[in-house]
């Protein structure tokens, strides 16, 4: 059994200091605004981004080991989903359902005080992009993927059993510096995501679900050799209806190959690293009754040499990056002297069964 928070408090670690409270009142969707069913609705707060709401409905294994952030959204690997996320200080709009379309914007203002924005954003706890200070025992500063202004938009269609949808989201100058072993000011860059995908549900109770996305991290190309932001990857689930209560649920993400790799975990680095990635994931949930549910899933994410994939990406479900990690190179592969560093190739694999109930 495997529970999505663990006991409340801060999260420092071996290798970061965060002040963010895990689990408190703020930490998830809070906003305020007004709403018309003929205009749409204004809000302003803290919300999942239209880029990450437009694809949920195509992700059975929400919150469980092999949750498809594993792979969407992810551009880099280990948990953080850079594209996938809540967006914090920020103001949207939600259309009304316009003969079948409908549409969401965002902006988020970055509140950054610094000109690369390498520091903790006004008013918040951590840095920006779930960037906390000294994360993978860098020094403590925003350098590894804190950025300034975010926008995000979706575009969605639904007629019957098809749904199609298109999203696009943008970081402005995300600073990627602890990187490097020295500073480029060209290593603060913008980073973008698009995505367009399809749902339809067949008479036979068989929802089939596909996604494309390509994100790309806008750096010179004298930087591709450690830039493995840049890359596309696909995604495909498919789910039956058994019964009236009883699902089975089935899920291949894949992540192609990025232009490189910055050589800080168990690999040299360089151009043309292989770091694609696949992750398999199966799942059958049973509806006890209208509010409660129950789940079993096992997922399996295929780490290429270079690759270095979660099984928990988002801190859905138990997540297994070892950043924290403290031992010495023993092998005398590692130019960084050893941990802590992500073990990358890796085979991971997990269990995991569930229970929800909706109040």
């Amino acid at each position: 059994m495997h529970r999505n928070r663990c006991s409340s408090g801060t999260g420092d670690t071996n290798s970061n200091t965060s002040n963010a409270v895990k689990g408190g009142l703020t930490s998830r969707n809070s906003f305020i605004g007004i709403e018309s069913p003929a205009m749409g609705a204004f809000k302003i707060g803290k919300t999942d981004a239209p880029y990450k709401t437009s694809t949920a409905r195509m992700n059975p294994f929400s919150g469980m080991l092999g949750d498809y952030a594993v792979i969407m959204g992810n551009t880099g690997g280990d948990n953080r989903v850079e594209f996938g996320t809540r967006l914090d200080h920020a103001l949207w709009y939600e259309s009304p359902d316009m003969h079948g379309f409908s549409f969401n914007a965002l902006i988020s203002p970055g509140q950054n005080r610094g000109y690369d924005n390498s520091n903790i954003a006004a008013g918040e706890s951590d840095c920006s992009g779930g960037n906390i200070p000294g994360s993978g025992a860098t020094p403590a500063a925003c350098n590894d993927g804190s950025y300034g202004n975010a926008y995000s938009a979706s575009l969605s269609y639904t007629t019957g059993p098809l749904y199609l949808t298109v999203a696009y989201e943008k970081h402005k100058g995300v600073n990627r510096t602890s990187d490097l072993p020295t500073f480029d000011p060209n290593d603060v860059a913008d980073e973008d995501a698009a995505k367009i995908d399809v749902q339809y549900k067949f008479p036979s109770k068989t929802t089939i679900s596909a996604i494309y996305e390509n994100m790309k991290r806008h750096v010179p190309a004298y930087l591709d050799y450690q830039n493995e932001r840049s890359r596309s990857g696909y995604w495909l689930a498919l789910s039956q209806e058994l019964s009236a209560s009883d699902s089975l649920h089935f899920g291949w993400g894949h992540a192609n190959q990025a232009p490189g790799d910055p050589g800080q975990h168990n690999t040299p680095g360089g151009l043309s690293s292989d770091n694609a990635a696949n992750l398999y994931t199966v799942a059958w949930k049973h509806q006890v009754d209208r509010n409660f549910s129950t789940y079993v899933d096992y997922a399996m994410t295929a780490n290429h040499g270079s690759a270095h994939y979660d099984l928990g990406a988002g801190g859905r479900g138990v997540t297994t990056d070892c950043h924290d990690a403290s031992n010495p190179d023993t092998t005398g592969f590692d130019p960084n002297g050893g941990a802590p560093h992500c073990f990358a190739g890796g085979n991971l694999q997990g269990v995991s069964a569930g229970m929800k109930y909706i109040f």
